[in-house]
């Protein structure tokens, strides 16, 4: 069962480059979830999900979508679970 969410954020701070953003996303997604889901994540070669970056104005808006019943528990309900409130996105140059 594929399964998506939409995540809309208001930075607090300034936003770097939607390129950018792309990666620094998927670290904190592998942050959230799950240890041992995101090291199985680094190892294989499939990923049960996809997600992508976008703007609307001054928000981002964070896509998931999980391809299996997998990562949808691990990811689309880490995601949707109330205590979930904000992202730290974290790069060498910048946090």
């Amino acid at each position: 069962m594929i399964t998506k969410i939409k995540i809309t954020f208001d930075p607090t701070d300034k936003v770097l480059p939607r390129p950018i953003l792309a990666p620094l996303f998927q670290g904190a997604l592998m942050d959230l979830v799950p240890e041992g889901f995101a090291e199985m994540m680094h190892v294989s070669m499939l990923r049960p999900y996809s997600q992508f970056v976008t703007s609307d104005g001054d928000s981002v808006v964070w896509t998931v979508t999980a391809l299996d019943e997998y990562a949808q528990k691990f990811i689309i309900d880490t995601l949707s679970d109330s205590d979930f409130k904000s992202v730290t996105l974290t790069h060498k140059d910048a946090t």
